[in-house]
């Protein structure tokens, strides 16, 4: 399973050196599935503009950002998958100084500086059943064992999407103080409808410290030595039913074969122009990112993130 989401960009001696960023390159990472959807930036981020993860017309998480020893990551690639399935980051770090977390380390003599591309991250995100799920790679390519901490801040203030398009609402529901526990974090609001919405956010392994709108883990990597950290964000029922890498690996299996399910349907299409073979590919993934399980059977949603709803003119053309 690990082939499905791994060896994009880093060789035997490390990752990659970034690019020239293309247009399309710059052009906001989306997924979705049935009723939910998430709009993230090249970094794998959310926290400007329509960005976030998006349930039932409702934005359940509005900041998701990830930075290595205070520092945000480099990117060195971005990428959805061909068909609209996951999203893999791979990023690196800048040249980090007094970089030590815990005083002077006889290992390191020059102070814990770290030069930059010496740590590989990799990000791989799905969406799947009203949840979004996390898997954050970790690798050390330095000589000399390393020590960092990462934080991931996070915050939901379940805007709906009229709110994010820019309409101003006279008056708002109430937003509930978060439940932390040692492992996750419980957002809540209730809205003018009195219906009680939550945002479930889990991490495993625990953080060394947890609050209402922030993880941090200390690690520590040896030489070439990989960690991995995942995160679930659950925003429909069936809270905490799995932690979260039993769901990140379920969810992923379960994902694939409703994909490969669906796809067996379609019409294939093939011909000697590799670059008409890939949009017609394309073409065919994101019809089915479009289509959404309703009462009355798949119906093509109008577009996202905007539009994330039925529409009966867009459903006839795409149709």
């Amino acid at each position: 399973m690990d082939g499905l989401m791994d060896g994009r960009t880093d060789g035997p001696d490390g990752p990659a050196a970034a690019e020239a960023v293309s247009l399309q390159e710059q052009r906001p990472r989306t997924l979705k599935h049935g009723d939910t959807f998430a709009v993230f930036d090249r970094n794998g981020d959310a926290g400007g503009g329509a960005e976030g993860i998006f349930h039932l017309d409702t934005r359940h998480l509005s900041l998701l950002r990830l930075t290595v020893d205070g520092t945000r990551p480099v990117l060195l690639s971005s990428t959805v998958r061909d068909d609209n399935a996951v999203l893999v980051c791979d990023l690196t770090n800048p040249d980090l100084t007094n970089h030590d977390l815990t005083g002077p380390d006889p290992a390191n003599p020059d102070g814990g500086r770290v030069l930059r591309d010496l740590l590989h991250v990799r990000r791989t995100r799905f969406l799947w059943n009203a949840r979004a799920f996390e898997r954050l790679a970790l690798s050390n390519y330095d000589i000399a064992p390393r020590r960092f901490r990462v934080r991931i801040d996070f915050a939901a203030a379940f805007a709906d999407i009229f709110e994010v398009r820019g309409a101003v609402r006279p008056r708002r529901g109430t937003l509930h103080p978060a439940a932390v526990t040692a492992d996750s974090v419980t957002l809540a609001y209730t809205g003018l409808d009195d219906r009680r919405r939550e945002t479930w956010v889990t991490f495993e392994p625990a953080p060394a410290r947890l609050t209402a709108g922030q993880a941090e883990f200390d690690l520590a990597l040896a030489p070439h030595e990989r960690r991995t950290l995942f995160l679930k964000i659950d925003c429909g029922p069936g809270y905490g039913l799995r932690a979260p890498r039993a769901a990140f690996f379920g969810g992923f299996r379960d994902a694939r074969r409703a994909l490969r399910a669906t796809a067996s349907r379609a019409a294939a299409v093939s011909s000697s122009n590799e670059g008409f073979n890939e949009t017609v590919r394309r073409s065919v993934s994101d019809l089915y990112m479009l289509a959404t399980e309703t009462e009355d059977g798949p119906y093509p949603y109008a577009g996202i993130p905007w539009f994330s709803t039925p529409f009966g003119r867009d459903g006839i053309i795409s149709a």
